[in-house]
Formats: C-alpha cells, sequence, structure tokens
C-alpha cells in the first residue's frame, strides 16, 4: 500500500511516516488563528483627573462630570494614573454641591424675608392700599363708622405675618353701583361677598371655623372721593396671637 501522499498546495511529495529531517518530510502546520492585541497603556498623567479634580473646588457639578471621565481614563493609564485623584475630585464635588445648594436655600430665604419685612413690617398704610394676603395690626388705626354702623376705611399698621398680628385681608370686592347705594346696601354688599370668597381663602365655611370675619366698606364720602371697594378680612377673636396665614388653615 502506498503510504506517499501530496500537500494540497505543493508539488512536493512527502511522506507522514517520514522521520524529521528525511528530504520527504514536511512538518505539520498549525492552524491560523485571529489574533487581537489590547492597545498599549498610555504614560504620563491623567489631564482630565487633574483638572476634575482642581474644578471640584469650585464647581461642582461640572467637577464631578469631569472625576467621574478621569476615573474611567486611568484604566488606560500606566499604573492607572490619576485614580486617586479622580475618586477625590468625585468625593469633593459631592460635598461642594450640597454645600452651595444648602447657602443658596440660605440665601434665597434670607432674601425673600428681608424683602417682606422691608416691604410689610410697620408699614402705616391705608386700608384702601392693603392687598389679599397681607397682614396687619388696627391698635393705631383711626377707626371711626357711620352712624348705621359702616366701618370706614382706616389706616392700619403692616406686620409681617410671620409675627402676631390681628387679621390677615382675604378678599377684595369692588362695588359696581352707580350713585352710592346707602349704608344698608354697602353692609348687605359687604357681608355677602366676604362670606362668599371665606371658604376658598381659609379652606372652611364661615359657620364651621372659629375665625372672625371683619370688613371695610365705603361711606358716602368715600365714595365721593372715588373709594369703591370692600376689604374683607379674617382674624381671631383672642387679639394679635397669631404667626401665620391663615390662608388654607382650615380652621
Amino acid at each position: 500500500m502506498n503510504s506517499q501522499t501530496y500537500q494540497q498546495d505543493s508539488s512536493v511529495l512527502t511522506d507522514p511516516y517520514a522521520a524529521p529531517g528525511s528530504p520527504s518530510y514536511a512538518a505539520p502546520q498549525a492552524p491560523a488563528t485571529d489574533v487581537f492585541a489590547a492597545p498599549p497603556l498610555r504614560t504620563g498623567r491623567n489631564g482630565l483627573a487633574i483638572a476634575g479634580f482642581v474644578v471640584s473646588f469650585f464647581g461642582g457639578a461640572l467637577g464631578l462630570v469631569l472625576s467621574v471621565v478621569g476615573l474611567l481614563e486611568s484604566r488606560k493609564y500606566v499604573g492607572r494614573a490619576g485614580r486617586g485623584l479622580a475618586i477625590a475630585g468625585i468625593c469633593i464635588s459631592v460635598v461642594t454641591t450640597v454645600l452651595s445648594l444648602l447657602l443658596l436655600a440660605v440665601v434665597v430665604v434670607g432674601v425673600h424675608e428681608g424683602i417682606a419685612a422691608s416691604q410689610m413690617d410697620d408699614d402705616v398704610v391705608p386700608t384702601s392700599t392693603l392687598q389679599v394676603g397681607q397682614c396687619f395690626n388696627h391698635d393705631h388705626m383711626e377707626s371711626t363708622s357711620t352712624a348705621s354702623g359702616v366701618p370706614t376705611m382706616p389706616t392700619v399698621t403692616i406686620e409681617s405675618c410671620a409675627l402676631p398680628h390681628e387679621l390677615e385681608a382675604f378678599h377684595r370686592a369692588n362695588l359696581t353701583y352707580a350713585d352710592y347705594p346707602g349704608d344698608a346696601a354697602v353692609i348687605s354688599e359687604a357681608e355677602t361677598r366676604c362670606t362668599d370668597a371665606f371658604e376658598p381663602f381659609v379652606g372652611v365655611s364661615p359657620d364651621q371655623s372659629s375665625l372672625v370675619v371683619t370688613y371695610y366698606g365705603p361711606t358716602e364720602d368715600a365714595w365721593a372721593a372715588g373709594e369703591r371697594d370692600v376689604l374683607c378680612m379674617v382674624g381671631e377673636a383672642s387679639g394679635p396671637t397669631i404667626e401665620t396665614t391663615l390662608r388654607g388653615a382650615a380652621r
């Protein structure tokens, strides 16, 4: 039996049983394989990690982004260069971001309270200029009324709703009569308007509430001077003990 064979792509006669080194011997060929070499690690400094660490002291969000990217990039460097700086940048960015938000909240609250105090506290104004939601005391007001009992529109002392006060304006209604309708009509109109507006402001109906409703309306002289509004107010019968707005108080 002939044991000699031909290679597929060669004209050289080979013998698979021949000894190595003989003319008829052909060394076996290893199958070809695909080899993917990993890219070489970088040397030098991790610029993103350094930038993230520096920026983290001044811009929390930007420093956090740069530090996270720098941490990921550190895997491409010899010895994972910049890994420590990136982790430190992440921690500092989180802390500075939280502190910045807290500082912003304090500033906003302080500015709001300062504006409210400058605009409201201790200002003596006529009730005709009061806005819904403003709180005030009437201990220094010039209180007069007509013979039939219509309270006039006096001056009052504006107070912050966060401090003890007596009343809070909760509705202003404009009377649309062509001529002064008379004291009785003003009283009736004021009671109706204030009763209707009470529940939407306080949260319960007047007959379910422990609060006191009062109002100011124009006298005939005030009407002649152009005053047309009825001002509705809410407070407690016990005096200046309220230390918050009554909007939505539901009591």
